[in-house]
């Protein structure tokens, strides 16, 4: 399974961490978790879901994911009738 190193940084104001990702394991044959983390376009929250799932079990983070989505759907169909 594919390891990652997650590292917090301040920036000089202190409001703010950035969070990075470097590939530990070159090994992994997860090319799209690879893809992913490598984008620049790839979010920081998505780079960080893939980071600290992939040392988890993956039955628990589908579930998860799962349990996510339909939190994520429901207030999507909120707004969507609010408007």
């Amino acid at each position: 399974m594919e390891r990652f190193a997650i590292t917090k940084t301040q920036t000089a104001t202190g409001k703010q961490d950035r969070i990075e990702w470097d590939i530990l394991s070159e090994t992994d044959n997860n090319q799209a978790a690879k893809m992913l983390m490598a984008r620049p376009d790839s979010s920081d929250w998505l780079k960080m879901i893939i980071a600290t799932g992939c040392g988890r079990d993956p039955l628990d983070v589908i579930n998860d994911l799962e349990s996510a989505l339909e939190v994520f759907n429901a207030r999507f169909a909120s707004l969507v009738a609010a408007h």
